[in-house]
């Protein structure tokens, strides 16, 4: 079952009837006889869903619906509540907050029944099934939501159809220093890629590591490669640069203390230090390796391995699939122009003419 599909599971759980009335009247899914129940009340009696975890609307989007809603008016009703001689909003912020940019004086509704509860639960929810939250805000959505009600992790993801391990790691997510926060919640950085920096032990590195994903674009998977040689004990030049050296006491390997004999005792390193050089070493190429891989089916378009015979000389084995695909990765490999419209992902240059990062 696909993340998306499970949420349903979140919402049933919501509420008694399979056929939810919550299910009813969300705007995706209403029909004609929605549209008939429908009120028209004047905007000003509509107050925001104090629930409401999206904390940041594209201007621009809001804009376009505005002009829509201008010509054609509401589509689809407001869900709202009774709340005394007012209405709360319970589905529908991107369309009262466009009504209100359009100025108009009355919306359609449609009046529900919630309590507290299933106030904030759906409009969670609601947000993650239709993609409008970013990570930090669908989390903080998620620790308010367990502080109101009392909820254990496992409590709360099964309510919102989330797994166990994904409500956790979210929750995680809220402990990141302030500026990785803020490249999760404008879009610098995917929940993917900054995942990895939670493994990370202090914020000094957090932050160095978030930095380094941003300037040299790694994917996620090389950033989880990064954590991994960082923990073994292997220094990494470019988030040193960037952050004082934060890493430097983890450059350094542990000396063999030997045991009074032989070349062990005398420079405190024997063939156990040699062989974590090497493994540090080895790490290291890794990253790098995947990194140029990476790069490399980004630019072609097509599946690329870069096998290593040491640490000088190597191999790059590029796979092609026909006469045609041959020629456009030959045109691509040969810079002429055009090549990427061929079939290739294209690029403003070839990946490996761009800046290097140490390691």
């Amino acid at each position: 079952m696909s993340k998306h599909n499970a949420l349903g599971r979140g919402l049933g759980s919501l509420l008694s009837s399979s056929e939810s009335q919550y299910e009813k009247a969300l705007p995706e899914n209403q029909g004609a006889q929605g549209r008939k129940e429908a009120l028209e009340v004047e905007i000003g009696s509509v107050r925001p869903n104090p629930w409401q975890p999206r904390k940041t609307f594209d201007k621009e989007k809001l804009a376009e619906l505005a002009a829509s809603i201008q010509e054609h008016g509401i589509i689809q009703p407001l869900i709202v509540r009774r709340k005394g001689l007012n209405y709360e909003l319970v589905a529908g912020e991107r369309r009262l907050r466009a009504a209100r940019l359009a100025k108009l004086k009355t919306v359609p509704v449609l009046v529900r029944d919630y309590t507290e509860q299933q106030m904030q639960e759906l409009a969670l929810v609601e947000n993650i099934q239709r993609r409008d939250l970013n990570p930090l805000e669908e989390a903080q959505a998620i620790k308010d939501l367990m502080k109101t009600m009392n909820y254990t992790q496992a409590q709360v993801a099964d309510r919102i159809g989330r797994s166990r391990t994904a409500v956790a790691n979210l929750l995680r997510m809220l402990n990141l220093p302030a500026p990785v926060r803020k490249m999760v919640s404008d879009g610098t950085v995917t929940a993917g890629q900054i995942r990895p920096v939670l493994a990370l032990d202090t914020k000094e590195k957090q932050t160095a590591l978030a930095e380094a994903i941003v300037q040299h674009g790694w994917s996620a998977r090389t950033a989880e490669d990064v954590v991994k040689a960082v923990k073994e004990g292997t220094s990494l030049k470019v988030l040193e640069e960037r952050s004082d050296a934060v890493f430097a006491e983890a450059a350094a390997a542990p000396a063999d203390k030997g045991n009074g004999k032989g070349e062990a005792g005398k420079d405190g390193k024997g063939k156990k230090a040699r062989r974590k050089d090497q493994k540090g070493r080895t790490a290291l190429a890794d990253v790098h390796y995947k990194q140029f891989e990476d790069d490399l089916v980004g630019f072609l378009g097509t599946k690329v391995r870069i096998v290593p015979k040491n640490d000088n000389v190597g191999t790059i084995e590029i796979d092609y699939y026909s006469a045609d695909d041959l020629d456009r990765l030959c045109e691509l490999l040969q810079g002429r122009p055009g090549a990427e419209n061929k079939g290739g992902s294209g690029s403003a240059g070839v990946p490996w003419l761009r800046p290097k990062f140490n390691v």
